[in-house]
């Protein structure tokens, strides 16, 4: 009994291998994937269980094989279809790839997460909403800015919000305390302005205000903060003494108040139609008062800058502008109820940068560059100059000579080198300036303590 069994188990094997590897004759061109099942199952007897949706999304097959077997067979006409199969049997199992290709994501275990919102400058804020974008899970600082939420998931996305201020939004990431700093949210009117009494926007200030920010700022490549405001201040007039570097600035608001604006006649006296000066709440010593550096040989009683007697060197010229995180220029007559007379003619108060709470960044900005002119007057060389001062004495009916105290004096015609040419032109103006510019930042800090240090050169 058991050896019977056993021959019609090996029977039934054989039949099986025999009739999965039937070989397989097909010559398709663009037949459509139906075809070619009952095209196999009429040459092996296989059946195919499938869906006409199946189908909807399949290419025509183009196949030539003689003798193939049925696995072979099969995988080169599902190749390129969005379908795979399973022999059960015998059945062959059509199936959509989309649904055994899944991929698996692993689910991490939620998180429980916490942390602390603050503002620019490192104070607590309360009443700011954290809301986790996918769960819908939601909280609000205390009066402390601090907040926590249960069960978040790793994969979540963190949105905080508060009324004026930027909206933020951090991934999740595996952390679990979280130190936010919200931006203030400034329109033009609600942009922060300094006053002589303290801080107000433009929505509730009363007087005229105009403001110039560090980004105007560091738009232009000048050494003295007094020279960024020209031509961004309405009825005021920058104009510089000279044109040596760093010259002194004078400034005007609303025009010349006085006939004589140096009664003194001292260039190192301020003029009276200058505004007054405020650097971080303190009045600045030096004011606009140049800075003369050597005594005119000339008239010993005199001093100039670089033998320069118009003017001196400008005292602002020694703060870095870099370092400027806003002017603002008070040039109305309210501000006489805020420094009484000295602020009769405007006041200027600069504002220099602060430390910001959170990691020490360094900051670096170098320019680099040249300048020369563009264009400069037409000037006659030594040839054209002594024909036409020949010219001039022919025509005056004078004979040129050596003689001092003769009208025919013309040492350039007969005592010096009438052959020689210098192009002073070319000498002083031809050659080009360079330009560098080095800024330096170091900030950083914690809530309770803030530190910046800058550099320029």
């Amino acid at each position: 009994m058991k050896l019977l069994i056993l021959f019609t188990v090996v029977a039934c094997l054989q039949v099986s291998a025999r009739g999965y590897s039937q070989a397989i004759t097909l010559s398709l061109e663009n037949a459509p994937l139906e075809k070619v099942f009952k095209e196999i199952k009429k040459q092996t007897g296989y059946s195919f269980a499938y869906t006409r949706a199946q189908l909807r999304n399949t290419v025509s097959v183009t196949y030539q094989v003689r003798n193939g077997q049925l696995k072979d067979v099969l995988e080169q006409c599902f190749r390129n279809q969005p379908l795979s199969f399973v022999i059960e049997g015998r059945y062959i199992v059509v199936q959509t790839k989309a649904a055994i290709t899944q991929p698996t994501t692993s689910i991490l275990p939620p998180v429980d997460i916490s942390g602390k919102v603050i503002n620019e400058e490192g104070e607590a804020l309360a009443g700011v909403t954290i809301t986790a974008k996918k769960s819908g899970k939601a909280t609000s600082t205390n009066e402390k800015g601090e907040f926590s939420l249960k069960e978040v998931n790793d994969d979540d996305i963190l949105i905080i919000t508060s009324v004026g201020y930027f909206k933020e939004e951090l991934p999740v990431n595996k952390q679990n305390f979280f130190l936010i700093r919200l931006r203030v949210a400034v329109g033009n009117l609600d942009e922060t302005i300094v006053i002589g009494y303290g801080h107000t926007t433009r929505r509730f200030s009363t007087g005229s205000v105009n403001k110039v920010t560090s980004h105007d700022i560091a738009t232009q490549p000048v050494t003295n903060p007094l020279a960024t405001l020209q031509g961004r201040i309405p009825g005021l007039d920058v104009t510089s003494t000279s044109g040596v570097p760093g010259s002194a600035i004078n400034i005007q608001i609303r025009g010349q108040n006085s006939i004589n604006p140096n009664p003194a006649g001292n260039r190192g006296v301020a003029p009276l139609d200058n505004p007054l000066i405020i650097i971080d709440g303190v009045p600045f010593a030096p004011q606009n008062v140049n800075i003369n550096l050597f005594r005119s040989l000339a008239s010993p009683g005199d001093l100039v800058a670089y033998g320069n007697p118009y003017g001196g060197i400008s005292p602002l010229n020694s703060i870095n502008p870099a370092d400027i995180e806003s002017i603002e220029v008070l040039r109305d007559a309210s501000e006489t109820a805020i420094y009484g007379s000295r602020g009769a003619n405007g006041v200027i108060i600069i504002t220099t940068k602060k430390g910001k709470v959170g990691k020490t960044n360094l900051g670096v900005n170098i320019y680099t560059g040249q300048s020369s002119s563009t264009r400069t007057m037409k000037m006659m060389n030594t040839e054209q100059y002594i024909s036409m001062r020949r010219e001039a004495f022919a025509n005056y009916g004078v004979t040129p000579d050596l003689n001092p105290s003769s009208p025919g004096y013309a040492p350039e015609l007969l005592a010096f080198d009438t052959t020689r040419y210098t192009d002073w032109k070319k000498y002083f103006l031809g050659s080009h300036a360079n330009i560098t510019n080095i800024n330096l930042s170091l900030t950083g800090g914690s809530i309770n303590t803030q530190f910046l240090i800058g550099a320029g050169y």
